[in-house]
């Protein structure tokens, strides 16, 4: 079989086509924020609970070592910021700056265009089966 009729390698293809639209889509929208930053900020700005540390570890699959300077760097350019717990003083809560949340607006009426593309490729019935098949996978690799 053809390596270009492997499942690896269209993922690959298309990870690297998603990549390449959505950084056009920061680069116009948001030149302030990596992709990375955009996915924290989109997890803060949606959160129902305080978020720490270990939960964007957590989210995102990430080392405690990458979480660290990826929040250090947010931190810096003012798009979060880090409170004390009252019940450990050891845990620090993650919340949207005023900037930071200004930003996720802006990053998702990009980033929702690129979707917009994707799904426009696909019949409903299509875009259910897709999402189903792409669960699967991650379940897979997962375990």
């Amino acid at each position: 079989m053809d390596h270009k009729d492997r499942v690896l390698y269209r993922l690959k293809m298309i990870d690297n086509l998603v990549h390449k639209h959505m950084d056009r889509q920061i680069r116009n929208n948001t030149p302030e924020l990596t992709m990375m930053h955009g996915w924290v900020i989109g997890f803060l700005y949606r959160a129902k609970r305080d978020i720490f540390q270990r939960d964007v570890e957590k989210e995102f699959r990430i080392n405690r070592a990458t979480a660290s300077g990826i929040l250090s760097l947010m931190e810096r350019k003012g798009l979060i910021q880090r409170s004390s717990v009252s019940h450990d003083a050891r845990l620090k809560k993650l919340e949207l700056t005023p900037k930071g949340r200004e930003l996720h607006e802006r990053h998702m009426a990009g980033l929702q265009q690129v979707e917009c593309m994707v799904e426009q490729a696909l019949t409903p019935p299509e875009l259910d089966t897709f999402l189903i098949l792409a669960d699967k996978i991650r379940q897979a690799l997962e375990q």
